[in-house]
């Protein structure tokens, strides 16, 4: 089946949907990350930095907005993935009523072991260029200070799970759970305008 312009300015919409919530909230995580000049630096992906590449090259290279990574994966060696997800708050009965969700961002860190020590190019207090933390629990601090307590929709995301693990014997892993309220998906577009639904009929 043949692609037409119709077909990919269709597409491209979906994008700014504002009946999705995933696209839009995966959106703004992915400007925070790219513009976090730490957090790219902590990725340490040696083939793009002696490239100067932009940050938004980071994206779908070292940053990922869902949660695989190849297994040989020769680029880089330190990923971010992040996922989103939400479900409607109250019982089955009190749904047709409740205008509120409980959305979580998740984030996946995984460095391969033998990244994991972080050194400087230049020397801290008393000559010191290792920084004595692993690369996935450094990734983990940095993005603990950008996304907790961080407004979203009207509700501000809080921390609430911190969990270390492993993929394989290659790569450390550190998954991060945030957590808020907000909207739950009260818009839906009409004859090509966004129109607020009763939420007696958003089921």
């Amino acid at each position: 089946m043949e692609w037409t312009d119709e077909d990919t300015a269709y597409f491209a919409s979906l994008a700014n949907d504002v009946e999705d919530d995933n696209s839009k909230l995966k959106k703004e995580i992915k400007e925070k990350l790219i513009s976090n000049k730490y957090i790219l630096k902590a990725l340490d992906n040696k083939q793009l930095e002696e490239a100067e590449a932009d940050p938004d090259e980071y994206f779908g290279r070292s940053i990922m907005p869902y949660y695989i990574v190849h297994p040989t994966q020769v680029e880089a060696n330190n990923f971010i993935c992040f996922e989103t997800r939400f479900e409607r708050i109250g019982t089955r009965d009190m749904r047709n009523t409740m205008e509120q969700k409980r959305q979580q961002i998740v984030f996946y860190i995984l460095c391969e072991q033998k990244n994991q020590a972080v050194t400087t190019d230049t020397e801290l207090s008393g000559g010191i260029t290792d920084l004595g933390i692993a690369r996935h629990d450094l990734l983990a601090s940095l993005l603990i200070h950008e996304f907790n307590f961080y407004p979203f929709k009207g509700g501000k995301a809080r921390l609430i799970a911190d969990v270390p693990s492993t993929t394989d014997d290659n790569y450390a892993c550190r998954t991060l759970t945030f957590e808020f309220y907000t909207d739950a998906n009260l818009v839906k577009t009409v004859n090509g305008e966004p129109q607020l639904i009763n939420k007696l009929y958003a089921k």
